[in-house]
């Protein structure tokens, strides 16, 4: 299975590494990111693990990484990374 990364997931991943960084060090912010990305390998190798979410009418699934959670679609070959967002954020209204 590929997995592709989406411009806004990466631009998320930034923000979400720099925001890391100024608030708690960039030691943690790389552990962070860390996580994050093995959660993407868990999901290109098991595409069905998170939940299905209703904020769009093509199939997205959802799992969640600490405080951020990531949105994901699968087809065939490909799991798309489409965004990466902190849980207290508005996912419908951002994809």
């Amino acid at each position: 299975m590929r997995l592709e990364i989406k411009a806004e997931a990466r631009r998320d991943l930034k923000d979400i590494r720099d925001f890391s960084a100024a608030e708690f060090g960039s030691e943690i912010a790389l552990n962070y990111l860390r996580d994050i990305r093995s959660s993407f390998e868990r999901i290109r190798d098991f595409p069905w693990i998170g939940e299905e979410s209703a904020i769009s009418i093509s199939p997205i699934r959802v799992l969640p990484c600490r405080s951020p959670r990531i949105y994901d679609r699968a087809d065939e070959d490909t799991v798309t990374i489409i965004r990466i967002l902190h849980k207290a954020r508005n996912a419908g209204r951002l994809i």
